[in-house]
């Protein structure tokens, strides 16, 4: 996890950063991103974007800190 900051809001967040070499691997992390955004709860962690990086088989998850 790494932190980052949204530009305009200076808002701080989270980065995951999740290989996705592997095809079973990019499917589990695209399956977490839609169910974290269908979730709507104040107790859960909230996605706020989710970036995919081919050049680099990766995902990153922007989460709220």
């Amino acid at each position: 996890m790494y932190r980052c900051r949204e530009k305009n809001s200076n808002l701080v967040l989270a980065a995951k950063i999740v290989s996705t070499k592997r095809k079973e691997d990019r499917q589990n992390v695209e399956r977490e991103t839609e169910i974290m955004r269908r979730l709507q709860h104040p107790r859960v962690i909230q996605l706020f974007d989710a970036i995919e990086d081919t050049s680099r088989l990766e995902m990153c998850l922007v989460l709220e800190m």
